[in-house]
């Protein structure tokens, strides 16, 4: 048998044709190659079997293949094709468009180094073993970020609350912006393109209120085409909590405006006791628990005065029928029991 790996045209012009069928041939120990010799237009064909797939084996044992595989409508290599150092010409590279019946293939050790484009990101991942990592790096500083969700929505404040921040566009160069933030942004990780986790604690100079949250990309910003994160975070102080969580409902108010975990007197341009509230309840003999911050109103004087304490029955809003007061009078802490002052401090915060 001839060693040779080309195909070459008999002089006489006489043509070979070999058909293959779908049954495996062992070849002699002493071949090496198998050599088809023909005209120019020749074929050689290789008969699938009765599932449409079509084999060619290498190698002594046979371990080795080329199969047409009908059902995934392309070729399967059994082992690494070496180009030796010559391009794969007009080539792409598998592309996925996810849906909720077919989402992205799961990145796991064995897939290491596999790479897809996504069709509908328009951007190309590869599989480090453990995640998918974007590998357009060249792009990822235009990218415009989108929020789309954060949980919790309700920070309070000298708490640290762990905070998940969902979206869109979400690079290793994210970095979170809160306009008039006072406090830490720690712990900041991005999880994926499309999560991000930090941990925040607002301390005392942070006003209660609703906060912009913006994710930013080397200057590129969600803010910049409206973007979703406008007023997406309340961040707040306590001030009832007898006993209970910010749910608790004030009961009873007159003159004054309530929301969760504070209240306020309507401003009528008298300094009178007749604002106030009440709420909650605790059982006979429990220990229990009163935080209060007191909160400056902008716009408003910084004297002014206040009661707050306990009564075992709530007759009335008069701060003269309270068991147990801190009376907040001007600049100077008092303390009452049964409508008499026992206790008196100089200045406070």
């Amino acid at each position: 048998m001839k060693h040779n790996k080309l195909f070459r045209t008999f002089s006489s012009g006489v043509l070979f044709s070999l058909v293959f069928f779908s049954q495996t041939f062992a070849l002699e120990e002493s071949t090496d190659n198998i050599i088809f010799e023909g005209e120019p237009d020749a074929t050689e064909i290789i008969h699938s079997n009765s599932s449409g797939n079509a084999i060619l084996y290498f190698g002594d044992t046979l371990k080795n293949f080329l199969e047409w595989s009908a059902s995934e409508d392309a070729f399967i290599f059994s082992n690494n094709v070496d180009f030796s150092g010559h391009q794969a010409l007009n080539m792409r590279i598998e592309n996925i468009t996810p849906t909720e019946d077919s989402p992205i293939p799961p990145c796991i050790a064995e897939e290491s180094g596999r790479l897809y484009y996504n069709t509908v990101t328009k951007f190309s991942y590869v599989c480090n073993g453990e995640r998918w990592k974007q590998i357009d790096e060249e792009s990822i500083s235009s990218v415009v970020p989108y929020i789309d969700t954060v949980f919790p929505k309700k920070i309070e404040i000298n708490d640290t609350t762990h905070v998940v921040i969902t979206g869109n566009g979400f690079s290793p160069e994210s970095k979170l912006i809160i306009p008039g933030f006072h406090g830490t942004i720690q712990n900041f990780m991005l999880v994926n393109p499309s999560k991000i986790t930090v941990d925040i604690t607002p301390n005392k100079n942070t006003i209660d209120g609703d906060y912009d949250f913006i994710i930013d990309n080397n200057g590129k910003r969600d803010i910049e085409w409206k973007g979703n994160g406008k007023g997406i975070v309340k961040m707040f102080s306590t001030i009832d909590i007898i006993p209970g969580t910010l749910s608790t409902k004030w009961e009873r108010t007159q003159n004054v405006v309530t929301g969760e975990g504070s209240i306020f007197p309507k401003e009528d341009g008298h300094a009178t006791f007749n604002k106030g509230g009440s709420f909650g309840t605790v059982p006979e003999n429990a220990d229990f628990s009163l935080t209060f911050h007191l909160k400056y109103n902008a716009g408003q004087t910084s004297d002014g005065y206040a009661f707050i304490g306990m009564d075992h029955s709530d007759p009335s809003l008069d701060p003269g029928t309270s068991d147990y007061l801190f009376f907040f009078n001007n600049n100077i802490l008092q303390l009452y029991e049964n409508n008499t002052l026992v206790l008196e401090y100089g200045n406070y915060n």
